[in-house]
Parts: C-alpha cells; structure tokens; sequence
C-alpha cells in the first residue's frame, strides 16, 4: 500500500494535488481516474515483463510513466494501422527500465523503546504469582 500510495503521489501525478472537481461525485469521480491510470501502468509493467521472463515489481514505475508519457502523444497522432506497432514498441521500451538489484539488507523487528516514568520490564517480572483475594490484607 505504501509503495503505491509514493507512486501515485509523487510519480504519477508529478505535481500538487488538486482536485478541481465541485462535487463529491466529481471527486469520487477522479479518484478513481488516479487509481485506474495507476492500475492500468502496473498492467503494462506486468504485461512488458511476461515476455522477458522477469519479475513486474523489477522494472521502474517512473520508467514505465514516463514512457506512457512520451507514447500517448505519438499514439493520438498515428493512423490506425500503425497502433499497434507502437504499442508493442511501448511495451518493449518499458521492459528496458529495469531497475538495479536491491542489496541483502536486514532489517530486524525491535520495538524502539519510548521514554517512561516506569522501570522496562525485564524477564523477572514475567510469572508473577497474583494474590487470591485482594480484600484482606496480606499475611
């Protein structure tokens, strides 16, 4: 979720949002344009990734936007018979924005310790045996 919510913010849209809608419905309206044009970049990842036999998630999103970016104009303009000729070279261009491999990190699970006015419970305070009834005082 993190990973896409980055793309679409900061890749995709490339600028401050601003939703220039009136209406709730408009706004419902183009968020859902963003999140389809999101959906629809990873189809193309996964898509130019097939036929080259790698992961989808190893070709670069800004690649594959920018790429959609520089195609669009060129496929408004072109006759119809030359459509899919261009897509096919879209395709193929995206394939070639791999990204580098990422290093072995480790990144160990620890729970960051906040301030506190309380003693950290340490394994001496696990097992402790609880009183049986709190009413009477102790014996």
């Amino acid at each position: 979720m993190e990973i896409a919510n980055d793309e679409i913010t900061t890749h995709q849209l490339a600028r401050p949002v601003e939703l220039r809608s009136r209406t709730p419905r408009g706004v419902v309206q183009e968020v859902y344009g963003v999140l389809l044009a999101h959906n629809a970049a990873r189809a193309l990842m996964h898509e130019a990734a097939m036929p080259v036999d790698i992961d989808p998630r190893s070709l670069s999103f800004i690649h594959t936007v920018r790429v959609i970016r520089e195609t669009i104009p060129l496929m408004r303009a072109a006759p119809a018979e030359q459509l899919w000729p261009l897509y096919r070279a879209m395709i193929s261009h995206i394939a070639s924005g791999r990204l580098p491999p990422r290093d072995n990190r480790i990144n160990p699970r620890v729970v960051k310790v906040k301030m506190s006015n309380f003693a950290k419970k340490r394994p001496e305070h696990y097992h402790l045996q609880h009183p049986k009834n709190r009413s009477s005082p102790p014996s």
